[in-house]
């Protein structure tokens, strides 16, 4: 009997600084793409992020592994650099590099396991990468501000109770 042995292997590029690529964003949706990269344990860059700016409930994200895509318990919502009111992003996106900021009690290489843009209204994954498991991120800044996760479901309700359209 012939046994068949596959080896799965995740190429991660580190700079001299630290910073991990994660690779480019798929496009799923509104011509979303570029490259994540983390800088450090409470900030990513997204390098050459393209979106449209069409979709009404747009997001930056970070989950928790064993999430589903799913808003609610596990997903964090995130302000980027321009949104300092937790608004959605309205703006389109023509090869911008942008960089996210997460919370002080949250660290990318311990709670996050993936990194989307997702859309609220319609739950729809526009784009997602993963945060492999181990990684050694610099620390964060002594002087990085903190910020609140955003809350989209003030306006919109928890994808849990529509029909999903998962994170792949």
């Amino acid at each position: 009997m012939l046994k068949l042995i596959i080896l799965a292997i995740v190429v991660q590029v580190v700079s001299g600084d630290g910073e991990v690529s994660l690779g480019r964003l798929p496009s799923y949706a509104h011509k979303v793409g570029g490259e994540v990269i983390l800088l450090n344990e409470r900030q990513y860059k997204i390098k050459g992020l393209n979106y449209d700016g069409t979709a009404p409930a747009a997001w930056h994200v970070g989950m928790k592994q064993g999430t589903s895509g799913v808003y609610g318990t596990g997903t964090y919502v995130f302000r980027d650099e321009r949104n300092s009111d937790c608004k959605q992003i309205h703006k389109k996106n023509k090869n911008d590099d942008i960089i996210i900021t997460i919370p002080k009690n949250l660290s990318l290489s311990k709670d996050i396991a993936r990194i989307a843009i997702y859309c609220f209204k319609y739950c729809v994954n526009f784009g997602d990468v993963a945060v492999p498991e181990g990684l050694t991120l610099p620390p964060a800044p002594e002087d990085l501000p903190d910020y609140e996760l955003c809350e989209p479901t003030k306006t919109y309700k928890p994808c849990a109770q529509k029909k999903v359209i998962p994170i792949k």
